[in-house]
């Protein structure tokens, strides 16, 4: 299989997950149980999902609680 054909093969299976990631990753920011770190990475995480798939996140954002929809907002990189 050639890189490109396994790329978007790939790119594919992450797509299929990344709605149960982005549901996590908005549990995981606002537990009271992590740390300040802990959060931060998975912050950093989800600000390297937009920038891969942006445009294909946005639904996923728009079903999330407010609170969750702003605390991983918070914990996001900007730039």
């Amino acid at each position: 299989m050639p890189f490109v054909s396994l790329n978007l093969y790939m790119q594919k299976q992450i797509l299929a997950l990344v709605p149960e990631l982005v549901n996590l990753f908005a549990q995981v920011v606002v537990s009271p149980v992590e740390t300040a770190e802990v959060k931060a990475q998975v912050g950093r995480a989800f600000a390297h999902l937009i920038s891969l798939y942006g445009h294909q996140m946005q639904p996923l954002l728009s079903n999330l609680s407010p609170a969750h929809a702003s605390a991983l907002g918070a914990f996001a990189p900007k730039g």
